[in-house]
């Protein structure tokens, strides 16, 4: 096939073509805390360890022979095993002091950015169904 055949299948431009010029782009701004997502997911592990070994605490009361007679302390112990260990009064003795204080710290951290980014109205329109902005109310 010679030049003009070719020609009339596939014009030649009259100019050469520029390659498009790129602009530099901005790195993105990290919003996610790295170190504050493990100390979510390891506090997490920790409230599951620490339900785990109720069970097996030391002051935890004996198995009630029937859920029916009182004192009635199956709703706050469901399990108790009569097997125990010391070393769990420990374990949950110190969770006690700090981890559900420290839970709500870290929810704390991640409403905040959502209230940012969303706004009051459309927080409260989506958190819980709107519970998380009710003024308390009394209960009939």
């Amino acid at each position: 096939m010679s030049r003009a055949q070719t020609a009339v299948l596939a014009p030649l431009p009259a100019e050469p073509i520029a390659a498009p010029i790129l602009k530099p782009v901005a790195a993105p701004q990290a919003t996610y805390s790295l170190a504050i997502g493990y100390l979510r997911g390891f506090v997490t592990v920790l409230v599951l360890a620490h339900h785990a070994v109720l069970a097996y605490h030391p002051y935890a009361p004996p198995p009630a022979a029937s859920l029916l007679t009182p004192p009635r302390l199956w709703g706050a112990f469901p399990v108790v095993d009569n097997q125990k260990w010391p070393g769990f009064s420990l374990f949950v003795g110190f969770n006690d002091t700090f981890f559900m204080a420290l839970m709500f710290f870290l929810s704390g951290l991640f409403v905040w950015s959502s209230l940012r980014r969303k706004g009051t109205a459309a927080f409260c329109a989506t958190a819980s169904s709107g519970s998380a902005c009710r003024s308390p109310s009394p209960r009939p």
